[in-house]
């Protein structure tokens, strides 16, 4: 059986935060980035976190923040922002928040869009309002939906037209008829 004072130990919970593969950040309600864990340090290429406590927009490396690091926050951009905006519902609300998104990352690889899943969770610790923000990099699984998509679209288009002739099928044809007949 593990030991309560196991849960209690520091070191635990970093280990616990750290072991997590998505991206962590612990946030206050200014979207400055408090602490993240090692998912978040790999995503954008960081090995301390000095240069990170900072804005959102810099840990995430958004490209509205690229040239200029103090405008977290301050452009038009930012009102539509997800994270921002999760963070603050989080915080009024105190309830989570969860919603998809695709953003325009900007790194030493170039720019690339990234489709995340958003988390920002609310959570009180020293009397201190803070927000747990979750990052998961659903790209892989857009990509698969929107093949999918297609795929189903394929099949719609050959199971409404004649391939011999190339023309829409009596199954397609009474549709269509029982479209326009209503």
């Amino acid at each position: 059986m593990i030991d309560k004072v196991l849960f209690q130990s520091t070191g635990f919970l970093h280990s616990l935060f750290d072991s997590i593969p998505s991206m962590l950040f612990i946030m206050d309600d200014d979207v400055r980035v408090m602490h993240l864990n090692a998912a978040a340090k790999k995503f954008n290429g960081y090995d301390s976190l000095h240069k990170l406590l900072d804005s959102g927009g810099q840990a995430l490396n958004c490209i509205n923040v690229a040239h200029d690091t103090n405008a977290c926050g301050k452009t038009d951009h930012c009102r539509e922002c997800l994270v921002r905006r999760s963070v603050g519902a989080a915080s009024r609300g105190r309830s989570i928040f969860r919603e998809t998104t695709r953003m325009e990352l900007v790194d030493k690889r170039g720019h690339r869009n990234v489709h995340f899943m958003v988390t920002a969770s609310p959570f009180m610790h020293d009397d201190k309002s803070l927000i747990l923000l979750i990052l998961e990099d659903i790209s892989e699984l857009k990509q698969t939906e929107e093949k999918l998509q297609r795929m189903n679209a394929l099949l719609e288009r050959q199971a409404a037209i004649d391939s011999l002739t190339g023309i829409y099928n009596r199954l397609r044809f009474n549709e269509l008829l029982l479209q326009d007949v209503d």
